[in-house]
């Protein structure tokens, strides 16, 4: 039996899409196991394969290569931290609500889910060398300050009052202190959950 091409993959893919989603999702899912423990650099098709249960060949059928993959977990997973934050804003909540559930979201972010996240930080420094993790990342980017941009506008809706900080100041500042704290907690600074509740207590204080 003839090895079947890469077009007639695609072809059928396009025929069962909501089967080859899934299991590019579960690819992603096991390939993040690879991916999170080690970084972009020093994981090969080989590892993520093997994590993934799947041969190279298969594998290939999926994600054009290493950089395609590492785009897809970034992208889906920074999604579903958008989404969560952004589905705050359509609840009945009060501002103090609102920003404690926000403040719980972004703390677990960093303190159960940091490996996900450094994939992101990751991608942003290959696309200084890549230009392939430019589209992504500038596409991310965006989806993250457009989040902050509602959330700013949610709350000035809430309080009744315009926020003295911009919305663009507000990623900013959030953007860093994100950055900073998933750092810390990978350099085993103690009880960053607290610090990091602190520190966002503040900035709420700030912009509201």
């Amino acid at each position: 039996m003839s090895k079947p091409n890469r077009k007639s993959f695609v072809e059928q893919r396009i025929n069962q899409p909501n089967k080859f989603v899934e299991r590019r999702k579960e690819i992603a899912d096991k390939a993040l196991e690879a991916l999170a423990k080690k970084g972009y650099a020093k994981t090969s098709l080989r590892d993520i394969a093997a994590q993934a249960d799947i041969s190279l060949g298969s594998l290939s059928y999926y994600f054009e290569d290493k950089s395609a993959l590492i785009q897809y977990c970034t992208r889906r997973y920074k999604r579903k931290f958008i989404s969560d934050l952004l589905d705050l804003t359509t609840k009945p909540l009060s501002t103090k609500e609102f920003v404690d559930q926000f403040i719980d979201i972004f703390v677990h972010a960093i303190t159960e889910d940091q490996d996900v996240h450094r994939l992101w930080y990751d991608s942003k420094i290959q696309s200084l060398f890549d230009e392939t993790f430019q589209k992504t990342v500038g596409g991310i980017e965006e989806e993250l300050s457009n989040m902050v941009t509602v959330v700013i506008h949610h709350l000035e809706s809430l309080s009744g009052k315009k926020s003295p900080t911009s919305p663009q100041q507000a990623y900013w500042l959030l953007d860093g202190m994100f950055q900073h704290f998933l750092m810390a907690g990978m350099f085993g600074e103690k009880h960053i959950d607290k610090k990091l509740q602190k520190e966002l207590k503040l900035f709420f204080s700030a912009v509201t």
